[in-house]
C-alpha cells in the first residue's frame, strides 16, 4: 500500500511540476525553424534550443530531479525555471525521504 501511495504523488508531482517547467522554459517559438528558442545558459550564444521540447517530454526532468539524480543534461536556464527547480529538488527529499525512512525502520 505504500508504495502504492508513493508512485501516485510521484506520478502526480510529474504532472504538476512537468506542466509548469514545461511553461516557465520553453522560450519564444521560431516559426523560422520550427522549434522553442531560449536565452542560453552560458551567455555566449543569445539563443538557444529549448530543451522542454513537450510537457511529456519534461517529465524525464521531474523524474531525475525528484530522485536527486540530477544528470544535468536539461537544466533551467530561467528565474521562473530555476525556482520550479528549487521546488522540485525539496519535494524530492521529502517524497523520498519519508517512505525511505519508513522502510529501514522495519529492518531493526
Amino acid at each position: 500500500m505504500g508504495f502504492c501511495i508513493l508512485f501516485v504523488f510521484t506520478g502526480f508531482a510529474m504532472l504538476v511540476l512537468g506542466s509548469i517547467i514545461f511553461y516557465a522554459e520553453k522560450g519564444q517559438w521560431d516559426p523560422a525553424s520550427g522549434r522553442y528558442l531560449r536565452q542560453s545558459s552560458t551567455g555566449m550564444d543569445p539563443k538557444s534550443t529549448s530543451p522542454y521540447v513537450s510537457i511529456p517530454k519534461s517529465f524525464w526532468w521531474v523524474f531525475v530531479t525528484l530522485t536527486t539524480v540530477g544528470y544535468g543534461d536539461i537544466t533551467p536556464t530561467t528565474e521562473a525555471g530555476q525556482f520550479v527547480a528549487t521546488v522540485a529538488m525539496l519535494t524530492g527529499m521529502v517524497l523520498m525521504a519519508m517512505p525511505i525512512t519508513i522502510i529501514g525502520a522495519n529492518f531493526t
